[in-house]
Formats: C-alpha cells, sequence, structure tokens
C-alpha cells in the first residue's frame, strides 16, 4: 500500500525504518534499548521512534497496514505471548500484514539480563504453535517456513494477514 505505515517491533539500529522511508512508507520503531532508539532516530529521523517493549503496545494510538517484529517473540515468555499477539492484531488495519521471525529451538541460548531491570527470558515456539496462537488472535497465516540455523538457535519466519 502506497504510504502504509509500518510498525517495526524491537527495531535495533533502524535498518527496516531506514529501508521503508526510502519507500514513503510512515515507519513507526519501538526498542525497549535507549541506545538502539538513538541509533535509529539518527539514522531515520522522519521514523516515529519510541522507547518501549513489546508489552506496551496499547499506548501507540497509531493504526498500521504492517507489523514486523524480528526475534521479539523469543523475550515474550509462553504465559504472555497470547496476549502480545492480540495486541499486534489489535494494532493492525483489517487485511494489514504481520510478517514475524521467532526461534523454534533455543540451542545455547540462555537467559541474560539486558539493560538496566530488563530480562531477556528466551522462549521457542513451534511453527505450529505459531500458526495456533496467530489464528486464535484474527490472522491467517500466509506462509510459515523454518529458518537457518543462528547463534545455536533454529528460527522460522511467518507471514499473516489480519482478517478479523
Amino acid at each position: 500500500k502506497e504510504n502504509g505505515s509500518i510498525l517495526d517491533i524491537g527495531c535495533g539500529i533502524g535498518e527496516l525504518l531506514k529501508a521503508g522511508d526510502k519507500y514513503h512508507f510512515n515507519m513507526t520503531g519501538i526498542d525497549i534499548s535507549e541506545l538502539m532508539v538513538e541509533f535509529s532516530k539518527e539514522k531515520v529521523p522522519n521514523a516515529n521512534v519510541l522507547k518501549m517493549g513489546v508489552y506496551h503496545l496499547e499506548d501507540i494510538e497509531e493504526q498500521f497496514d504492517g507489523i514486523q517484529s524480528s526475534y521479539v517473540f523469543v523475550h515474550v515468555p509462553r504465559e504472555k505471548i497470547e496476549n502480545e499477539t492480540r495486541q499486534i492484531s489489535q494494532k493492525l488495519n483489517k487485511n494489514g500484514i504481520f510478517y514475524g521471525v521467532f526461534t523454534n529451538e533455543l540451542g545455547g541460548v540462555q537467559q541474560e539480563f539486558l539493560e538496566g531491570d530488563i530480562n531477556y527470558y528466551p522462549a521457542s515456539y513451534t511453527n505450529d504453535e505459531i500458526q495456533d496462537i496467530l489464528e486464535r488472535n484474527g490472522f491467517e497465516v500466509l506462509d510459515i517456513s523454518n529458518g537457518k540455523v543462528v547463534n545455536d538457535a533454529k528460527v522460522g519466519v511467518v507471514i499473516a494477514r489480519k482478517v478479523k
């Protein structure tokens, strides 16, 4: 969609924000790291970049045509994944597209501490689990596949459309 809006959850250093801005998308990025937010703001001054995590999507007033989330579900414990997926669905316009990269198997990934009091709780999900979670929250899964091994963890990729 020309001039569509995209939310990048866990925007990191702003690579997707930069690419979307180049093609005239209205880009919003969120990240829990102040350092990543600063990098993204410098790299893409046209983007709206906010310091927040996936647990606060309800604080964003806008709706989006697309939402991207790479390696964020690995930070979401199993007991919270349903609610976070519901929030993603609520932020997408009908027929909006969700693109996600998630971990199928963790390999050597262990609990880590990020900035300040933010903990990283590794969680992995099978393709079937991701598909079921998305479908329960109003998505039609268009494609789901196993990706490659990254840092001893197997990753999967999903593309889904909001239908409800």
